[in-house]
């Protein structure tokens, strides 16, 4: 875990940037969001290699992949001002999986990601309505790969918690005030059974919920040029 000091220090030090930007437009009022993303989860794991280690070593053969999945977040959030907020929030990327023929015949592997994240987001207004999103953070991800099968004899299900990096960047549209829909691609780095990492890459459609959220100088829906 100690690797993970240089990498929450670096959020921290961007929240506190974000908060700083936050004070700074007074004349752009902050807001608290809530907000649910459904989508699809996809991994780039080496599956070959991780049946190879399940097996110790051993030779495999007829691997067969499962690698997508679907995905959700349930996230909140705090808008300092129209370009950088601070969101936080509980993720479920699912399960993959494989099964593969070892030399005391077939076993199959399934591995479930989940945890929370915390993430710096910017904002770039391309019009009164659609804006892009980036947003870079840590995801404190929890790990749990369970195995069965004949050839799973002395393979023991596994636990791993670590902290890494996510990214991603997606379109926000404003269909109003109160509801904003969000489509974005995050990439996930998760450490997996065997404690090798491997990037997870999820696609997800959100519906976001401002609480209470004054103008930021609006007229309905959108910017307008002169807030009021």
């Amino acid at each position: 875990m100690h690797t993970c000091t240089p990498l929450l220090r670096s959020i921290t030090l961007a929240s506190l940037c974000a908060l700083g930007l936050g004070n700074a437009a007074a004349d752009q009022p902050a807001y608290y969001y809530w907000g649910l993303s459904a989508g699809q989860a996809r991994s780039d794991i080496d599956e070959g290699s991780l049946a190879s280690a399940a097996a110790n070593g051993g030779p495999v053969s007829n691997l067969s992949r499962n690698e997508n999945d679907t995905a959700y977040k349930l996230f909140g959030g705090y808008q300092f001002n129209r370009n950088v907020g601070v969101e936080m929030g509980y993720f479920d990327l699912g399960h993959t999986g494989y099964t593969a023929t070892g030399l005391a015949g077939a076993f199959d592997s399934d591995t479930r990601v989940r945890g929370f994240n915390i993430d710096v987001v910017g904002t770039l207004p391309l019009s009164d309505t659609f804006s892009v999103l980036g947003r870079v953070g840590a995801a404190a991800a929890r790990t749990y790969a369970t195995f069965s099968g004949p050839s799973a004899m002395g393979l023991t299900d596994s636990a791993r918690n670590q902290t890494n990096a996510k990214m991603g960047l997606g379109l926000q549209w404003e269909m109003s005030q109160s509801v904003w829909l969000r489509g974005e691609v995050e990439r996930y780095r998760i450490n997996n059974a065997m404690g090798s990492r491997h990037n997870v890459d999820v696609y997800t459609v959100s519906i976001v919920m401002p609480l209470d959220r004054k103008s930021f100088g609006q007229t309905g829906t959108g910017y307008s040029a002169n807030p009021r």
